[in-house]
């Protein structure tokens, strides 16, 4: 009976890197998950404009995922932006 403990550990030890494969296929599908976060979109377009982000919204467009940034300048403009989360681009 003691050899087979030894077999279950390495066909365990085989088998683990599949399983873990398996896990990582239920996640979120990539296209609905945002390699830029909302806070990092602030910072992005703040640092652009040098104008203040006074609200910030999370639309979902199909697959993609937009940030709408309404600002505040220095002079008392106010603009909207609109950033991809996907990719960065400010619009």
């Amino acid at each position: 009976m003691r050899p087979v403990i030894p077999a279950l550990a390495l066909l365990l030890l085989a088998v683990a890197p599949s399983l873990a494969a398996a896990s990582a296929d239920l996640s979120v599908p990539a296209a609905r998950t945002a390699p830029l976060s909302l806070e990092q979109a602030v910072a992005l377009v703040q640092r652009r404009t040098g104008a203040r982000v006074v609200r910030a919204d999370e639309l979902h467009e199909g697959e993609q995922i937009i940030y709408r940034l309404r600002l505040l300048a220095a002079d008392g403009r106010v603009m909207t932006v609109r950033v991809s989360a996907a990719t960065g681009q400010v619009d």
